[in-house]
């Protein structure tokens, strides 16, 4: 019997496009390097077919033909142990298993690329601009999945900001969760880019040194759940103000908030007149606040939803779809419209949404880490990871890892911080692709919705969260606020 093997070139564009590590996210190792001798390499790594070579092997589709079956879609690169591994245990290793790990190595290896994972230069803040697969994490913000609509009059004003003669300055934009702060900030970076350096400021730089911040060009520094950090973000406005006329070029520093909060007098230090008064003196203008979106707008994001869902958009249903956005959020906000075009088209025509339509995206997620993690336990651990990261707003390395989980007496609920990848971790949950932080559930209505279904069950979420007080109780200090469920400000509900 033939077989339909890889010709080198797809071999080639197998390993390239994997970054030359095995896709098996719980291995991940290098698969190329040099060996002992001045000129030669070695290679470990192997083009392995997702649906077999030839009949009677694993995963063997008939539906395919040669050219099919012999294509870098039908190929993944794998380290040697892998490909003998998933070439062994058929029924566990599915053909949308290693599609999945295929999708989640390719997708971290291209990350690399647009924001390499390389040390800033010294004397500066890291600022990334947030990227996620859209394939995975259509919700998130990052995937950029529908247009930017119904914000042209924000998004002249932010370039206004940028563009004001002033050597400093910094704003805040404000909004009810779901209505497009970071969509918008993200838009703005990537707008301004490369004339700008623009991005987000990553909740794990430890970067203190903003008297002597003298960038090579100009910056722009965005600021998302600023109530978390709302004392280190006021010790930056501060300094970076009291060095203006030392700055060779303009600065920019954009907060994102879903309100002005307890946290906005520590902002602003209104306990100390004299320091108020020089952050007031650069602040650009009041809170930009977004506001609701238009039912036209809502109409072009449910359009590009159903895009990505493959379904055709009938004019004849806007209207239908404009009744049951009022039912299910009538703050007309984006995210809520994406939600509400999601499930309009998965239901009968009905002119009432009901309240189970975050509940059903946040079922597909779970099912998409069924798929992904086919281990029950390691899926068990990493849930329990994802709802503790949620209720503190995100978990920060220190010293550049994660070892700190394992001293905690729950260190059996959550995974091996060892062995724990970021990058897959941040694939499967929806975070930025380059963030070094273990976030929440994205987007933030989404984890909050996990974490308080997953409180209401109990069981083991529940004896985590007691056993974890202590700790809890440190990451809120080291944060300033307590984020998450309890709102940024310490007093907000979960939204939707």
């Amino acid at each position: 019997m033939s077989r339909d093997d890889f010709a080198p070139r797809v071999l080639r564009a197998l390993a390239v496009r994997a970054g030359n590590r095995c896709s098996n996210p719980d291995c991940r190792r290098e698969t190329s390097g040099p060996d002992s001798t001045p000129e030669g390499t070695v290679n470990i790594g192997v083009g392995a077919h997702i649906t077999a070579a030839a009949a009677r092997g694993p995963r063997f589709d008939v539906r395919l033909n040669k050219e099919e079956r012999s294509a870098v879609g039908n190929g993944i690169w794998l380290c040697q142990w892998c490909a003998k591994l998933v070439d062994s245990d058929e029924k566990r290793f599915t053909n949308a298993l290693l599609q999945g790990w295929k999708a989640t190595a390719e997708a971290h290896a291209q990350s690399l690329l647009v924001t390499p994972e390389r040390p800033q230069r010294s004397g500066e803040p890291l600022l990334v601009a947030p990227s996620a697969d859209p394939s995975a994490a259509w919700l998130s913000f990052s995937a950029r999945v529908s247009e930017l609509v119904g914000r042209d009059r924000e998004c002249d004003q932010l370039a206004a900001f940028l563009r004001s003669g002033t050597k400093f300055s910094w704003w805040l934009v404000t909004g009810p969760a779901g209505s497009g702060k970071s969509r918008l900030a993200l838009d703005l970076c990537l707008g301004a880019r490369p004339d700008w350096n623009a991005g987000f400021l990553s909740r794990a730089d430890e970067y203190r040194g903003w008297s002597h911040f003298r960038p090579e060009r100009p910056t722009l520094i965005v600021v998302d759940y600023v109530a978390s950090r709302a004392t280190d973000a006021s010790t930056m406005l501060l300094q970076l103000s009291r060095s203006v006329g030392y700055l060779p070029h303009p600065v920019r520093v954009l907060f994102l908030e879903r309100d002005e909060g307890s946290w906005w007098s520590r902002l602003l230090r209104k306990d100390s007149h004299s320091e108020a008064a020089e952050l007031a003196a650069c602040q650009h203008d009041e809170p930009l606040r977004l506001g609701p979106l238009r039912p036209s707008d809502l109409f072009a994001i449910a359009t590009d939803v159903a895009k990505l869902r493959g379904v055709p958009w009938m004019r004849t249903s806007e209207h239908l779809f404009e009744r049951r956005m009022l039912t299910l959020d009538p703050l007309c906000r984006p995210l809520f419209g994406m939600i509400g075009a999601d499930s309009f088209l998965g239901e009968a025509p009905n002119p009432v949404a009901d309240s189970t339509a975050l509940q059903r995206v946040l079922g597909r997620e779970v099912a998409r880490w069924r798929l992904l993690l086919v281990d029950d336990e390691r899926r068990r651990k990493f849930e329990n990871l994802v709802t503790l990261a949620t209720l503190v707003g995100g978990v920060l390395p220190r010293s550049g890892n994660f070892s700190h989980l394992a001293d905690t007496d729950v260190a059996t609920l959550l995974p091996n911080p060892d062995l724990l990848d970021v990058d897959e971790y941040n694939a499967l949950v929806g975070a930025a692709r380059s963030e070094t932080t273990l976030a929440g559930l994205q987007p933030d209505v989404l984890g909050e919705r996990l974490a308080l279904d997953r409180l209401t069950a109990g069981g083991g979420v529940s004896h985590m969260a007691s056993v974890l007080s202590p700790w809890l109780a440190e990451e809120f200090s080291v944060h300033r606020e307590p984020p998450g469920l309890s709102g940024r400000d310490g007093s907000r509900q979960a939204e939707g």
